[in-house]
């Protein structure tokens, strides 16, 4: 299925229904030091800054600026999210229909 009118052929994903999209920006100056379940189901996309997330199976891993990740841990104990560096972390979060 072509993506838009006169564009050459792309990869696309299927469409995923959305409720709503909300930006997050968290100094860096802030810790998190218990962990915490997502709010909702939803795709989080970083903007600025640096983020290390830490699942509570001891799973680390670090987002950078373009880098995202699909959020589905609404139950139990969830992660910890910390800025990384002196700069702000600001995300973009699109909360995904049920």
């Amino acid at each position: 299925m072509p993506y838009a009118e006169n564009v050459p052929p792309l990869l696309v994903s299927a469409a995923v229904a959305a409720t709503g999209v909300v930006f997050v920006t968290t100094p860096p100056e802030v810790r998190e030091t218990k962990a915490h379940p997502a709010p909702r189901r939803q795709f989080t996309v970083v903007l600025g800054g640096q983020a290390e997330i830490v699942t509570t199976d001891g799973n680390r891993q670090t987002f950078t600026p373009g880098m995202f990740a699909m959020f589905e841990d609404v139950d139990g104990l969830g992660h910890i999210t910390n800025v990384v560096g002196p700069t702000p972390l600001t995300i973009m979060s699109v909360s995904i229909a049920d």
